[in-house]
């Protein structure tokens, strides 16, 4: 079990890293062509809250006394985003982590994300500007549950518990952009998602095989601020 907890972490790791190199190579890349094409481009960066649903999946691991999966997320994102007259085509990718500690255990979880979405504006003022939108993410949501001791370094691996859904959510969205004419606007969004109702895996055979799924729903908020802007 212990080696497939660390090629899970590694390939989950890769994975991440990959995906950031690439979203980061694309965006600049779309960002210089879009200062000849006249399209209105930009990448930005940010912080976001989660708060997540995972009411089953926390029932069965307190009746086993372990710690449940801490609900509440913060993290980082990066956002690139195209604007076509009044519309706003966006690609996202965020990540996020929570901690969770009992008395003899600790939880903690991870969330990635990649998903699109789309807006159209419902006020357009000169400096502020109000969307609605809509929005599909892929996600993947890992936690890990260890001992809560000091470990030795050749045996980190022992009594560990992984979990991991990997789940498709669509929802809907609320952004504000204010101070638009300046040169750092802020981007403040709300987003609430249905997650589709998935499997949780268990990479454990200490832990009860029966099936658990989950809704994954969740409630999001986020801050932005431009990185580049085409012109």
């Amino acid at each position: 079990m212990s080696n497939r907890l660390i090629l899970n972490k590694h390939n989950m790791k890769t994975i991440v890293n990959s995906t950031i190199l690439f979203f980061l190579i694309v965006s600049k890349v779309s960002l210089l062509h879009a200062q000849s094409n006249g399209i209105r481009q930009e990448l930005s960066a940010g912080g976001n809250f989660i708060f997540v649903s995972v009411p089953k999946i926390n029932e069965h691991l307190e009746n086993q006394n372990f710690p449940a999966i801490g609900t509440q997320l913060g993290g980082t994102h990066l956002n690139y985003s195209v604007c076509v007259k009044k519309y706003i085509f966006a690609a996202n990718f965020l990540w996020s982590i929570s901690n969770n500690v009992s008395s003899e255990y600790k939880n903690k979880s991870t969330f990635n994300s990649f998903g699109f979405s789309a807006y159209y504006p419902v006020m357009n003022a000169s400096n502020n500007k109000l969307y609605i939108g809509l929005s599909a993410q892929a996600s993947v949501f890992q936690t890990v549950i260890v001992q809560n001791q000091i470990q030795d370094i050749r045996n980190l691996n022992l009594d560990r518990v992984m979990f991991y859904n990997n789940n498709w959510s669509f929802g809907g969205k609320l952004l504000y952009n204010m101070f638009g004419n300046c040169k750092f606007p802020l981007m403040f969004e709300l987003a609430y998602f249905l997650g589709f109702n998935n499997e949780w895996k268990i990479d454990n055979p200490s832990i009860s095989s029966i099936p658990i799924s989950e809704n994954f729903n969740r409630f999001a908020f986020s801050i932005d601020i431009p990185i580049i802007r085409s012109k």
